[in-house]
């Protein structure tokens, strides 16, 4: 399962290679909150099944995947613990969570449109999130 789909070229080259790493022996899902990038996705993609939905509500039952991936989203997720909980939530037994964000916002120059940008979660603080999770995450 992908979360936050195709907005940039790393998220799109991300996806593409879930895609054909999972090929024909199973499936691929991926959620954004933003109509317009699911068409984009839909388009580039046909193969996966894109819906609209935020990460800190998933529109997927508990187990139903085996990996979860976020690439660059967490750092916008308007409750990121949330966005965990959801992620561990519909992973099965034994599934794994990848995360990648580049940096806090106030500390990403990519980003100086949200000067006051939210506190994310940052490599240092993975034990942190173990712990009020669990090891799993």
């Amino acid at each position: 399962m992908v979360i936050g789909c195709w907005r940039s070229g790393a998220e799109r080259a991300c996806s593409r290679e879930v895609v054909t790493r999972v090929g024909s022996q199973g499936s691929v899902a991926g959620v954004d909150p933003n109509p317009g990038m699911l068409i984009v996705a839909e388009r580039l993609e046909p193969s996966a099944r894109w819906q609209e939905g935020v990460a800190e509500s998933l529109p997927y039952d508990e187990d139903s995947f085996d990996a979860v991936l976020s690439q660059f989203g967490l750092m916008f997720f308007a409750d990121r613990s949330a966005a965990l909980r959801e992620m561990k939530r519909v992973l099965v037994h034994g599934g794994r969570i990848a995360v990648a964000v580049w940096e806090s916002l106030e500390r990403c120059e990519a980003y100086p449109r949200f000067p006051e940008g939210p506190n994310i979660l940052q490599m240092s603080q993975v034990v942190a999130v173990q712990q009020a999770h669990g090891s799993s995450v």
